[in-house]
C-alpha cells in the first residue's frame, strides 16, 4: 500500500489527531506541568557543594558581625529538625551565576567583612564548606562567596533563618 492510498485509507482527520496526540505527549514528558519557568531554570543549575552530604557534617559554625558565633553539632541521634533544614538548604544551593570577580565589589552584595555571615562545615576537623552568606534579592536568592574566591554568586533557594 502506497502512503497516499494509506492517507486516504485511515483518513487525514485521524492523523491529524494522533500527530496531535503525539505531540501533546511529547510535551508532557519533556515540560513538567505545573512547575514555573524560573523553577525549571533553578533545577538546571548546579549544585554550589555537589560532594557536600549531610551524614557527614559533624560540626557547624555561623558567624555574624556583632554576634558571637553560633556552633552546633551532631548529636549521637543526628541532627535536629531545625538544624538539619539549615543544612540541606546548604547542600542544596545552586549557583544561579557568577555575578562579580571584582574583591572591591564585595560590599555591594554584603560580602564584606562588616555584613557577611561566615558559614563553615566540618566532618570533625576536616572543612567541608567554607563560604559567606550576603544580600538576599528581590527574587529569592541570596550571593554567596566561598572562602578564598573573589567570585560571587548568585544562588538559590534562600537560606532559612536558624537560631538554635
Amino acid at each position: 500500500m502506497t502512503f497516499f492510498r494509506w492517507i486516504k485509507h485511515i483518513g487525514a482527520l485521524k492523523i491529524a489527531v494522533a500527530l496531535f496526540s503525539a505531540l501533546a505527549l511529547f510535551i508532557l514528558i519533556v515540560d513538567k506541568p505545573g512547575s514555573t519557568s524560573r523553577e525549571k531554570i533553578e533545577a538546571s543549575q548546579p549544585l554550589l557543594f555537589p560532594r557536600l552530604f549531610l551524614e557527614e557534617i559533624t560540626n557547624v559554625v555561623v558567624t555574624e558581625p556583632g554576634h558571637p558565633d553560633l556552633t552546633f553539632r551532631k548529636a549521637e541521634a543526628g541532627w535536629q529538625k531545625d538544624e538539619e533544614a539549615f543544612l540541606n538548604a546548604i547542600i542544596n544551593l545552586k549557583a544561579a551565576a557568577i555575578v562579580s570577580r571584582n574583591p572591591g565589589k564585595q560590599s555591594l552584595f554584603g560580602l564584606d567583612p562588616a555584613h557577611a555571615a561566615h558559614i563553615r562545615l566540618w566532618k570533625n576537623t576536616k572543612t567541608l564548606a567554607d563560604f559567606y552568606v550576603g544580600e538576599s534579592t528581590e527574587l529569592k536568592s541570596q550571593f554567596v562567596r566561598l572562602e578564598g574566591s573573589d567570585e560571587v554568586f548568585d544562588s538559590t533557594p534562600l537560606l532559612p533563618p536558624f537560631s538554635p
